[in-house]
């Protein structure tokens, strides 16, 4: 077994706990209070400067940078549903961040979903699958739609 450092023995008894606590909290109430994720990240910023020194300081700015964004996220909807209040608030409910059309963001909203479709039909057509077992839990890709010549 290698030798455990002072420094990897700090992070791994920090760390792990800090895992086992929030992996916890997400099963019993779906939430990572701040309470606990404010304290690890000021360790982590204490661990940084006393054994990494600035440039620990930097790539933890980095990464709580990278980390941060991810709470930032903006959801787009398209398609009809993106017309209907009742379900954009309820995505507002159900989903972290910014919900909404993708108009916001300069998109052509009818456009795209006419483009889905016609994606959809090319690869109907082809005979290739239009879902697969992870994204919608089929048993394995299968193709969709039928053809019909009025």
């Amino acid at each position: 077994m290698p030798d455990i450092t002072l420094q990897v023995g700090i992070q791994l008894a920090f760390v792990g706990a800090f895992t086992v606590a929030t992996a916890v909290s997400d099963l019993r109430s779906r939430r990572i209070p701040n309470a606990m994720t404010v304290p690890m990240f000021v360790l982590g910023l204490i661990y940084q400067a006393v054994f990494h020194q600035w440039a620990g300081l930097a790539d933890a700015g980095w990464a709580f940078a990278m980390g941060f964004g991810i709470l930032l996220v903006l959801w787009l909807v398209g398609g009809g549903g993106r017309h209907n209040r009742v379900i954009l608030s309820e995505l507002r409910y159900r989903l972290s961040g910014a919900v909404e059309p993708v108009e916001a963001v300069g998109w052509r909203g009818d456009a795209l979903e006419a483009q889905a479709f016609a994606f959809l039909a090319a690869r109907s057509l082809a005979g290739l699958p239009l879902s697969y077992p992870q994204t919608t839990g089929v048993s394995q890709p299968v193709t969709g739609g039928v053809r019909h010549v009025p």
